[in-house]
């Protein structure tokens, strides 16, 4: 009927930076490149991935924190520019609580407070 495609399977793991200062202090940071929390490095460094793991290579943001996070599981990493956060402009370092009242109400009621935003009030 037609040609078979070639396919084949590639296992994806997705992580999250450590936390930073910002985040710990539930700020937006988006594009802003921070370093991970001192808690953060302390935290790390008592985890491990499984022995398995250690050949995988990483792709990451070029985000000073995703890097750093990265650095702790991995050898090979490739900063990739397209793995880029948001830009939150103005309200990059500022809490949901901070955000003038009509963009708190615009942005619940376009549902946007699945990005999270909901945990900053």
């Amino acid at each position: 009927m037609g040609e078979s495609a070639d396919l084949t399977t590639m296992k994806l793991a997705v992580t999250l930076s450590a936390p930073t200062v910002w985040s710990l202090e539930k700020r937006i940071q988006g594009q802003t490149d921070i370093e991970i929390a001192a808690i953060s490095r302390s935290r790390l460094s008592q985890m491990h991935l499984p022995p398995r793991f250690k050949r995988f290579s990483c792709m990451s943001s070029p985000l000073k924190r995703a890097v750093q996070t990265a650095k702790y599981f991995f050898q090979n990493i490739h900063i990739d520019q397209n793995l880029s956060e948001l830009n939150f402009g103005k309200w990059q370092g500022k809490r949901f609580v901070e955000f003038p009242m009509s963009d708190q109400k615009r942005l619940k009621s376009q549902g946007l407070v699945g990005l999270h935003f909901n945990e900053y009030d």
